[in-house]
């Protein structure tokens, strides 16, 4: 490959890098707040205002009259009840619901002092975890003016703080309200979750090429988990049929799995031994803190969703000091000649560092709206994490190409070099050291074999007469029809002066002998311009057969010993010609 064609190539794939950016970014951004409205078929009400809240603190029962938003409420421990009353608005609507978001806790709906819908109770009574979830509750048709009573009850410590918004409106509208409240989470969710099952596709082919590479599969486990993840935390597995219960658990699986899936992926790209080995003991202990939070739940110890702080405990240390092995990494390899991969690894880490940038900040803010905020952690929608998790996923997706685009150039730098080194500069064929290597090889591959010696006529006469400028041209010439006469995959080589050969595997000394009758035929009517001589040579044909003991060498010598009997006869026919024509 030359430097322009090389060039050529980077240029395409940056240009193919910035196209996938710019398309990625253009669909998105349809998916930000305010782009898209949605329609609704009847009127939509957000019962934000007009509340009377009770709810404890301590020994005692608080009671306000206010908004959602405002209402200020501490965190719900194991049995804490809380209880939202107000009158339902003067509205129509078809088919009516409420929505609510309810979080590990119980939920009962009155109407009127009559109860119709209950959700949690089983799983309260059994000290079981109370599945997290958005609930859309129908009501009596006519509501208007009824009163409205909502109890939770929370099922474990640090259930939830704060209060989400309660909507009322048709069944209809509120699968639309939701697909719209989740629609940047569910595009990068899928987006995630596609592209994770590509990249699970392509590695088997990595593996098969680099059987050290596994950045492939590791970086398909990342997307894979990203991608479960935000869509579970946006209950979309609960929206498509399945359990709620289910959707929990995969949400709270996939977010522990977390630290364990980036530290086993940066012991997949990391090719520094000590660099390795401290990811590797990290990808120990997450793997550690996973089985024991799995064996803490199935032990009837300690509920699975409630090592939540645990998780970001570990991630606020973990995160900046694997931020600062990064730099200190990539520092490293910069400073090193011949890292064919550089960029692509620096590709994989700034995104890893943002990602974990946007995660550390996730998890400051989500502790701040819980504990400190009035409005608690339900009004959370995770978007700097799904928006990290792209762009983490997508640093992966272009390092792969970038990666391969190193490994392309790598494996035709070192196709050149082999070139150079097995290859005769002057008629392109194999040299000898390359025949050798061959002739070592086939022996092994169990095959059999035909070798055949030749030996070109006149070569020493038209360097003498003609000069070495029209020897070369003689000996390119033969060599473009000794090619021509046998099949790609024979070996034709030149071992040296006027003598070359022929290793055809596969076949006998009857096939041999027609591809060598194809070569006189189509020397027979060539004739040296300068010399004004004819193209002629002499030849000798060896089979595996012959000699099924002996090596490749031991035949080609067979080969050689009867060109050379051929040469002696041509030459003793050559001198009675020129006798009898004296």
């Amino acid at each position: 490959m030359n430097h322009k064609e090389k060039y050529r190539d980077r240029i395409k794939t940056v240009v193919c890098i910035i196209l996938t950016i710019f398309i990625a970014s253009t669909i998105m951004l349809a998916f930000l707040p305010g782009i898209i409205k949605p329609k609704y078929h009847y009127q939509m009400s957000c019962l934000n205002d007009g509340w009377t809240i009770e709810y404890p603190v301590g020994e005692k029962t608080v009671t306000k009259k206010c908004s959602l938003s405002d209402a200020d409420i501490p965190i719900m421990n194991y049995q804490d009840m809380i209880s939202l009353s107000r009158k339902l608005p003067n509205t129509s609507v078809f088919s009516p619901c409420i929505r609510i978001h309810a979080i590990h806790s119980s939920v009962l709906l009155y109407v009127d002092g009559r109860l119709i819908y209950s959700y949690g109770a089983a799983e309260y009574a059994r000290g079981e975890m109370i599945p997290m979830t958005y609930l859309t509750i129908p009501i009596p048709e006519r509501y208007a003016g009824k009163e409205l009573k909502i109890v939770m009850t929370s099922g474990q410590d640090s259930a939830f703080g704060g209060l989400d918004n309660i909507y009322l409106g048709s069944r209809s509208d509120m699968t639309i309200l939701y697909v719209y409240s989740i629609r940047l989470e569910l595009f990068i969710g899928n987006f995630m979750c596609i592209l994770a099952m590509l990249l699970f596709l392509a590695s088997p082919y990595m593996l098969a090429t680099r059987s050290s590479d596994t950045r492939i599969f590791t970086g398909a486990m990342i997307s894979l988990d990203f991608g479960v993840y935000i869509l579970a935390s946006s209950c979309v597995y609960s929206m498509v049929g399945c359990s709620d219960k289910f959707n929990t658990w995969v949400e709270y699986s996939s977010l522990y799995l977390v630290p364990l899936v980036v530290s086993i992926y940066l012991v997949s790209i990391t090719k520094d031994l000590k660099m390795k080995t401290f990811y590797q003991i990290l990808t120990l202990v997450n793997l550690s803190f996973f089985l024991y939070v799995l064996f803490k739940h199935f032990a009837n110890i300690e509920l699975f969703s409630r090592h939540t702080m645990t998780l970001h405990f570990i991630c606020i240390v973990q995160s900046p000091i694997i931020i600062g092995c990064i730099i200190w990494t990539l520092v490293r390899r910069n400073n090193r000649k011949n890292d064919t991969d550089f960029w692509s690894t620096a590709l994989l880490f700034i995104g890893l560092m943002i990602f974990m940038i946007f995660a550390i900040s996730e998890i400051i803010i989500f502790n701040i709206l819980k504990y400190i905020s009035p409005s608690g952690e339900m009004t959370d929608s995770h978007f700097l994490v799904a928006c990290g998790s792209l762009f983490l996923v997508v640093c992966i997706f272009i390092s792969y190409f970038i990666y391969q685009f190193c490994l392309q150039e790598q494996e035709n730098r070192k196709n050149m070099l082999m070139g150079l080194a097995y290859c005769d500069h002057l008629t392109h064929l194999a040299n000898r050291a390359k025949c050798k290597e061959v002739m070592m090889q086939v022996k092994n591959q169990k095959l059999s074999y035909v070798i055949i010696s030749i030996d070109l006529d006149h070569l020493k006469s038209i360097n003498d007469n003609c000069g070495h400028m029209e020897g070369d041209l003689f000996l390119r010439s033969f060599a473009a029809a000794l090619t021509s006469s046998f099949r790609s995959i024979d070996l034709v080589g030149r071992m040296g002066g006027d003598e070359f050969m022929v290793l055809m595997t596969s076949t006998d000394s009857i096939a041999a002998q027609m591809h060598i009758d194809s070569l006189l035929k189509r020397v027979a009517g060539m004739v040296h311009d300068s010399s004004g001589l004819t193209y002629s040579f002499s030849y000798g044909i060896a089979s595996s057969e012959e000699l099924p003991d002996a090596d490749a060498e031991e035949v080609y010598q067979l080969a050689d010993r009867r060109m050379y009997e051929m040469k002696k006869v041509n030459h003793l026919k050559l001198d009675k010609l020129q006798v009898w024509e004296a």
